[in-house]
């Protein structure tokens, strides 16, 4: 049975997106996790070796944390798991195995170390946090290379739109292309929203995004934290 609400995120989800040089990915997590020090939170990445080296730096950082992802035997993940759930540590550093399939209602933060490569798992991560009618929160960190799936979702989510169909092709938002039609949507919805005076609880939204009028990021919820430069 389909509702209205599939592939939609949850409204009592806040969506933070941080846009940063890929050199600066790490740098961008430490911020991010001392800002909600305390907080219980998953970091996902999309491999492995991405996972090993993000819990490496959180561990260096002086935070607690332990992996969960394939390489890791069952008998340690549900290990890892049980004390996560208990608060013997607050951060679990993982990859998509832990995105669907546990559950983990008391988790307030999700943070997307990698950005996802679909729609559906962006879905799925996310829906680790703001469970049983909980407020969460859900921090993407961007680079480059994923701007124009980001922007895509940001989209939908400030319309109220499923993100299912989206792509990570800029080309399938083009004028022949075939979720052009998304890009009419956003436009049409936002033209009705009121103008707001410039404030802090925006995010920063990729380049493209910028360019364009059409979309009010404080609607959902989206917060600038800044980008970050290397030192």
């Amino acid at each position: 049975v389909e509702t209205r609400d599939l592939h939609r995120t949850l409204p009592n989800l806040k969506h933070v997106m941080v846009d940063c040089k890929g050199s600066d990915k790490i740098t961008v997590l430490l911020d991010v996790l001392y800002q909600h020090k305390g907080k219980q939170a998953i970091v996902f990445c999309n491999t492995v070796a991405s996972c090993r080296a993000a819990e490496h730096a959180v561990r260096e950082a002086g935070l607690t944390a332990q992996g969960y992802h394939g390489e890791i035997n069952s008998i340690q993940r549900r290990e890892n798991i049980d004390a996560f759930k208990n608060n013997k540590f607050n951060l679990l550093v993982c990859t998509d195995l832990a995105s669907r399939g546990l559950d983990m209602p008391t988790v307030d933060h999700v943070v997307m170390f990698d950005f996802p490569l679909n729609p559906i798992d962006f879905l799925h991560r996310s829906g680790r946090t703001a469970r049983m009618g909980r407020h969460g929160l859900v921090t993407s960190i961007l680079t480059k290379g994923d701007r124009v799936l980001a922007t895509a979702i940001e989209r939908a989510i400030l319309t109220n739109m499923p993100l299912d169909q989206l792509s990570s092709r800029k080309q399938d938002y083009g004028d022949r292309g075939k979720l052009h039609h998304m890009t009419k949507v956003g436009r049409r919805k936002a033209a009705k929203a009121p103008k707001n005076k410039r404030g802090n609880n925006h995010s920063r939204t990729p380049k493209a995004e910028k360019e364009s009028t059409s979309f009010n990021p404080r609607k959902a919820g989206f917060k600038k934290i800044g980008r970050r430069h290397s030192t």
